[in-house]
């Protein structure tokens, strides 16, 4: 309990979360910018991005707008007379097939986690139930009966007392694990996503396919604005 103290107020002093998070949020937004800039579309992350967090996450759209003044000046890495089609081919290959493969992996991760976790904490649980029942019964009744020395008698009460105390504990531990890593939660947003990019691919497969570029742009634009 120590170390883990010690190790969590290290954790805090460092802000390891908060880091994780904001420049998690901070690659997404230049990966969608990348996009759009090969779809040739001017439109910049940072005025549909974070709305709800500008207080906490602001300085991530000052950064999304440092980078846009550079990238403004002149950026050739992708040439302008490059065929459009090859563009969003590049674009639903490299990005929107990529992304529906990653949510559907993610997300079929995160059910099997929490269904296990949730079938481990309530397996504790009911470990905690059935060792309480024994607890009670060989108390009361069964034990002068089954053993016929006061030293085992005692032993297997104080192991009944340790798995009723351990297993409620591990198995609160386990839900509270559960209800703070919001697996739940994450799982269902993963999907959401998952069917977002599986409906694109499928929609921009098609227009790429009747070489309709106008549809194409489209949903490009439409999905980096969404995403």
């Amino acid at each position: 309990m120590g170390l883990g103290a010690l190790w969590f107020l290290h954790a805090s002093r460092k802000r390891f979360e908060q880091k994780h998070e904001d420049y998690r949020a901070l690659s997404e937004a230049f990966r969608v910018q990348f996009y759009l800039t090969v779809a040739q579309k001017k439109i910049n992350v940072s005025e549909h991005y974070l709305q709800k967090h500008k207080g906490e996450l602001e300085w991530v759209l000052y950064v999304l707008r440092a980078s846009q003044l550079r990238s403004s000046a002149g950026n050739t890495s992708i040439q302008a007379d490059e065929n459009i089609l090859k563009r969003y081919e590049f674009i639903n290959t490299f990005w929107v097939k990529d992304q529906f493969e990653y949510y559907r992996k993610t997300s079929w991760k995160y059910h099997l986690l929490l269904k296990r976790l949730r079938l481990a904490a309530n397996g504790m649980f009911l470990g905690a139930l059935s060792a309480a029942i024994l607890l009670f019964l060989f108390s009361t009744w069964f034990g002068n009966m089954i053993f016929s020395e006061k030293y085992g008698e005692e032993l297997f009460h104080s192991i009944l007392v340790v798995c009723t105390h351990s297993f409620l504990v591990i198995s609160a531990a386990l839900h509270g694990y559960i209800e703070k890593m919001i697996f739940a939660e994450q799982n269902k947003s993963y999907q959401q996503m998952q069917q977002l990019f599986h409906i694109a691919h499928d929609k921009l497969t098609r227009s790429l396919e009747l070489e309709n570029t106008e549809e194409a742009g489209e949903i490009s634009g439409n999905l980096c604005s969404n995403h």
